[in-house]
């Protein structure tokens, strides 16, 4: 899904399935992105409600995510990104 707002163009890359509600819930959702994304793109990571509404939100960078990491490395990344509210969730690529 692409859409754009303003200047900036919006494209949907994964989503994971409704995960039932828990304490500690696991989100799995494949996604790829193609070489060429501009160093300024950003990752909006969204939790919501099985009735879409929104629970948290927050916006990262790509380069923040991959700091450190190079192409010919074979290593996992990892990397907690702090959502609005308090709320902490574990990206691992």
């Amino acid at each position: 899904e692409e859409r754009s707002c303003g200047r900036t163009t919006i494209k949907t890359v994964g989503r994971s399935r409704l995960v039932p509600s828990s304490v500690c819930p696991i989100f799995e959702c494949e996604w790829a992105a193609a070489s060429e994304v501009s160093a300024k793109a950003q990752i909006v990571l969204e939790v919501r409600t099985s009735s879409r509404d929104l629970i948290a939100s927050t916006s990262v960078p790509i380069v923040q995510l991959f700091h450190g990491f190079e192409k010919e490395e074979e290593a996992d990344v990892e990397n907690w990104v702090s959502l609005e509210g308090g709320a902490q969730i574990l990206l691992r690529a």
